[in-house]
């Protein structure tokens, strides 16, 4: 083992130790690589570095990730080594093999000597998951680190989410199940919205985990590779794609479970069914910077430990909104579209003032006693704080704008507000 200075060694070794999720990702003889929470809940990525002569003292590193560097590292996007280098310190653990802490230290990771950091081509190896039924978003930073977060926001995301959640079960198309999406009570962490997907058909726990691992392939498509993939699949060519390769043998494998044969159009359908999701992952993800930093999307294992699914910063929101007005802007059946702006009279029950974009009630173009939901986006640069938009937000008051809509099949939506400033 290499020599520490005593100037690293650490009085506490709290912060870097496992209290709650273990997980091993790679097992041999003891845990190699494995990862975790610590007392406060941070992410914490651990490895088996090397032991003593004696085979009695086993020296670990620890390093206390962030959401998105704990997401890059599980979906191979970062090598270990390259994840170790990237933080400032790493914890240094020397444990007897009885497991108790004789000594840690908090060195500079660049402090390691190369001979001791993993080889350069060292991933995470690609476990597969068995993700359940029950599903959390969590908004992390800023208002949500206090447990707190603006109502409209959370009203907004959890509608969303048990939008997308929706379209995952709706594209089975297997009557005998009825998936249903309910809401479970919130819990701090940072502040954390609960899912579970109900089936009716209780008779078929034989299934379950085929059911189980369908939606947890869709989940994780949906956040991670469906805006990179959106435009190919828009253009009906799915050969090639994450889509074809990992979701399709998952909805066969359902399928087949259930005796059901599928539709030689069904691929493409269900395709278009996900592309369609991407407007409310768009809504989930304009939220970013409203009261919190970074959204991330939890699922559960065999053992009901969660494990994470996926994570939305500002600069991946950004890449999810440039897909869905991508997307937005393909013409589609049944599509009209206003030549000039024109009067409407709307409710604001959603808006993020940094990118000035939300979600208003508006009467049906054919019957106002239906309410539609369009997206909004209001043009111009100045501060939307005070205004017109959030004085309908927060008072629940109906204002007129004038706006050039779309619509479709009859329904609204999207207005682009022309601004008052």
């Amino acid at each position: 083992m290499f020599k520490i200075e005593d100037k690293y060694k650490t009085i506490d070794s709290e912060w870097a130790t496992i209290e709650d999720n273990f997980h091993v990702f790679h097992f041999d003889e003891f845990p190699i690589l494995y990862a975790g929470t610590n007392y406060l809940g941070n992410k914490i990525i651990g490895s088996l570095c090397c032991e003593d002569d004696e085979g009695e003292v086993f020296r670990h590193f620890h390093g206390i990730v962030t959401n998105k560097h704990y997401n890059d590292f599980i979906r191979r996007n970062i090598s270990y080594k390259n994840l170790l280098l990237s933080l400032k310190s790493v914890y240094v653990i020397d444990k007897h093999i009885s497991g108790y802490i004789i000594q840690s230290f908090q060195v500079p990771s660049n402090f390691i000597p190369l001979e001791y950091l993993p080889l350069e081509g060292v991933f995470c190896p690609n476990v597969e998951r068995t993700v359940g039924f029950d599903y959390s978003v969590s908004l992390q930073g800023k208002m949500a680190d206090l447990h707190e977060a603006f109502s409209g926001t959370v009203a907004s995301i959890g509608k969303s989410t048990d939008k997308v959640l929706n379209r995952i079960a709706d594209a089975l198309n297997i009557k005998s199940l009825n998936p249903q999406v309910h809401q479970l009570p919130s819990l701090e962490g940072s502040f954390k919205l609960n899912f579970r997907v109900k089936v009716a058909n209780t008779s078929l726990f034989y299934k379950e985990y085929i059911l189980q691992r369908y939606f947890q392939r869709c989940l994780d498509y949906s956040i991670n590779t469906l805006a990179g993939e959106a435009k190919q699949l828009t253009s009906g060519d799915i050969s090639g794609t994450a889509f074809e390769k990992q979701l399709m043998p998952s909805v066969r494998e359902v399928y087949e479970s259930f005796s059901y044969k599928i539709d030689e159009n069904y691929a493409q359908n269900f395709a278009n069914s996900l592309v369609e999701a991407i407007d409310d992952i768009e809504t989930i993800s304009s939220q970013v910077g409203n009261g919190f930093s970074g959204i991330e999307f939890l699922g559960h294992d065999s053992d009901n430990k969660e494990v994470s699914l996926g994570f939305i910063d500002k600069q991946s929101a950004g890449e999810i909104t440039a897909v869905s007005e991508y997307i937005t802007s393909i013409p589609q059946k049944g599509e009209v579209n206003d030549d000039s702006y024109n009067e409407y009279r709307i409710l604001v029950y959603d808006l993020n003032t940094d990118t000035r974009k939300g979600t208003a009630h508006i009467g049906n173009s054919t019957d106002t006693d239906i309410m539609d939901n369009p997206k909004i986006k209001v043009e111009g640069m100045g501060d939307l704080a005070g205004s017109v938009y959030t004085e309908s937000l927060h008072f629940n008051k109906w204002i007129m704008v004038k706006a050039k809509a779309k619509v479709i099949n009859g329904k609204f939506k999207l207005l682009t507000i022309l601004s008052e400033e």
